[in-house]
Order: structure tokens, then sequence, then C-alpha cells
């Protein structure tokens, strides 16, 4: 894997990434915008730049190169050097060097560096899945005036009252046996509701009770996890965990637990990430007290060891 890949990876969860000897690049938040000229929305991103005055180590990116390629500290530094002299040798040569996922880096000088970030990546996890696009406009619609034409009364004569007459009797007759249908129904519903009533309460009564003996429950089940060697299924007693890796690989997480294990830890994987990679604990503690304060021994071994919280 080329050393780009890693600092991309790193860009997600970090705003600062420091390659040793060349330089850090910085990630900055940028709010959603909308260019109603265009009738375009951007989504919030994370806009990258590069300060090539960052050139001391913070240990991030070497803690992360030595955690994937499961590797010493010591190798993992070579690495990277060896890869910025390359770089460093391309920008003499040709003025020019091109970092996949991250963008341009173009030698003005000696001592200046200029940086072109590609927009092709988003590193801000808040706008995953969010992209550009164009909406269309709206217009408001017109008012329209509808003309509403009233025929003339036609003229009372004595043939039309007897035709209304005619039309009024047998409207009456109609609706007379209308509401005659509808008593016999609604009589009949009633009688059929009556009859099914104590039926639909001694239902209810029963359902009521299934429920309240199947779903009531007092205290919430365990978190599980799977010991990846004995195939046991164990409970986790412990919600907080300090983080020593993630590994895209379950063999590389597996052989991780054993070289923790044999310096004394109670290391476990406790499942995967977002980014699907499987997570190794140095161990469980009951508080976040108690995990930071072991955090802090911890980082004397392994800077990039973190806090986690098992939800």
């Amino acid at each position: 894997m080329r050393l780009e890949k890693y600092i991309s990876d790193l860009l997600y969860r970090y705003d600062l990434v420091i390659i040793p000897e060349f330089g850090g690049i910085i990630g900055r938040r940028n709010p959603a915008k909308i260019e109603h000229t265009t009738h375009t929305f951007s989504p919030p991103y994370k806009n990258l730049s590069f300060n090539i005055n960052l050139k001391n180590s913070d240990g991030l990116l070497v803690d992360y190169v030595a955690g994937i390629k499961e590797i010493s500290h010591q190798k993992a530094l070579d690495y990277i050097l060896l890869n910025v002299a390359d770089w460093k040798r391309e920008l003499q040569e040709t003025k020019r060097l091109k970092l996949d996922n991250l963008g341009f880096f173009n030698l003005l000088d000696h001592e200046r560096i200029l940086f072109s970030p590609f927009n092709t990546t988003n590193y801000l996890r808040e706008a995953y899945g969010l992209h550009t696009f164009i909406y269309s406009s709206v217009e408001k619609e017109k008012n329209i005036v509808k003309k509403v034409v009233t025929a003339e009364k036609p003229l009372k004569t004595a043939k039309n009252i007897s035709h209304q007459q005619k039309e009024i009797k047998y409207s009456f007759r109609r609706n007379l046996m209308k509401y005659a249908a509808i008593f016999l129904v609604g009589a009949g519903l009633f009688t059929g509701v009556a009859y099914l009533y104590p039926k639909m309460q001694q239902q209810n009564a029963a359902r009521e009770t299934y429920q309240k003996a199947t779903f009531i429950l007092n205290d919430s089940f365990p978190a599980i996890r799977i010991d990846y060697k004995t195939k046991e299924v164990k409970t986790i007693s412990y919600p907080y965990h300090i983080i020593a890796g993630a590994f895209r690989i379950e063999a590389n997480a597996i052989k991780k637990i054993g070289q923790l294990k044999q310096a004394g830890f109670d290391a476990e994987i406790i499942g995967k990430n977002k980014y699907n990679l499987y997570m190794v604990s140095y161990q469980g503690y009951p508080s976040k007290t108690e995990a930071k304060q072991a955090l802090r021994l911890i980082k004397k071994r392994q800077k990039s060891a973190w806090v986690y919280k098992q939800i």
C-alpha cells in the first residue's frame, strides 16, 4: 500500500497529519453553500492545506503504519522516510509531485511548495454520502381569475310546478327507502357487536398479558463477543476499552491479540468500526476514569492508543 493511502485514511479521523521530514496536511471544516445564481448546493466539506514547517513527527502516522503493516515503529519510520526521500527527489527533478486522493505539490523554490488539493474526496465524516447537486428554481404561480357565469333562472309555469312536485314526491320515497335500509343494517351491526364485544375483551386481555410476559424486561441484555481462537461466545463485562489498533484483515487482528496477551493484557476483538476494520482492545475497564488512568501508562508503550466506549 502506498504511503498516501495511510495519510488519506487518517484524514477522515484527524484534522492534522504530519509527514516526518516533509510537512503537515491540515484539514479545516467548511460549511455547506448555496449558489443562487447557478442553483448549486454544496455540502460541508474538509478543505486541505499544507504547511512545510510541520516536519517533526507526532507519532500518529508512524503508529498507524506500524499497526497496519504489523511492523515495529522504527521500521515504520524508515518506510515513511524512504517514501519522503522519493517525493523530494521527484520534486527536485520535475518540480511537481502528485499524491493520490490528496493533490499536487509544486516546488516554487528551495523552501516553498505550493499545494493544490483534489476536490474529489470529502474527508468530513458528517458529510459522508452527500454530493454537490443543481436544484431547479421554483417560480411563483400566477393568480388566475375565473369568471363564473350564472344561468338565468327559468320562469315558473304551471307545467314546471307540476313537474317539480312529482320530483319532490319521488325524492321523498327514495330517501325513505334509503333510511329504512340504513336502519336495518345498523340493527344488524349492533347485534353483531353485542355478540362479539365480550370475546374481543377476552382476546385483548389475553394479548395484553402476552405482551407483558414477552416484552417487558427489567434489565438489558449484555453485549457479547466471539473468541476468534476458541470460537466461544463470551459476554463483554466492561463498557470502556483501550484500542490498540484497527485491522482490515482478521488474521492481523488475531496476531495483535497474541502479542498483547504475551505482554500481560487481556486483549480481545470488540467488533468492527464503521470503516469495517477489526478493533483490538488492550483490555476492558468498568469506568471511564479507570480507563483513562490505564491509558496514561499504555501511551508510554503506544502513543496512538485511545479510549473507546462500547455501545
